[in-house]
């Protein structure tokens, strides 16, 4: 019975501590990068902010995803200077949740992949708030130490077109 009872127990203190979700600071910001839910309401989001989705393909077995994951988002994530001017999401290709995409349909993720044409991971697409690309994608990471300046020129380009764009209203 204490056998059967001590590993259960113990999965949950780990959950009452949180040790199973995305981990946070102290301060209860998100350091990792959020799981894509509801596009059509990060789409409102976007409208009001008038910023841009930055939104990651990612894989569970995709090294690279961890790796700009771990060198490049989490440092931008934590340094604050886009918490006000692009949206962050990730897209687990191989997740089994549904997601709800800009137009408020349910389709799956990998589905949500296929109408992208993304095919490997990682792949970083830049969208407005219709879900249309308006900067160039990136796929893969030819090199790691230059990434996070490739990001960023990809981020001004993005913003660049949300800013020439006139405003729309949010549904």
């Amino acid at each position: 019975m204490i056998r059967t009872g001590l590993p259960t127990f113990l999965i949950l203190c780990a959950w009452a501590l949180g040790l199973f979700s995305a981990p946070l600071l102290a301060d209860g910001i998100r350091t990792r990068v959020q799981e894509a839910d509801d596009l059509r309401l990060d789409a409102r989001h976007m409208v009001r902010q008038r910023a841009p989705m930055v939104l990651e393909f990612a894989a569970e077995y995709c090294t690279y995803c961890e790796q700009i994951e771990d060198e490049v988002f989490e440092p931008m994530i934590l340094s604050g200077d886009y918490r006000e001017t692009i949206v962050l999401r990730k897209i687990s290709i191989d997740g089994t949740r549904l997601l709800r995409d800009f137009s408020g349909a349910i389709v799956t993720r990998e589905d949500f992949a296929d109408r992208y044409r993304v095919s490997l991971t990682p792949t970083v697409l830049f969208l407005d708030a219709e879900g249309r690309e308006i900067a160039p994608r990136m796929t893969g990471v030819p090199l790691i130490d230059f990434y996070a300046q490739y990001l960023d020129r990809h981020i001004h380009q993005a913003r660049a077109s949300i800013a020439a764009s006139p405003p729309t209203q949010p549904e």
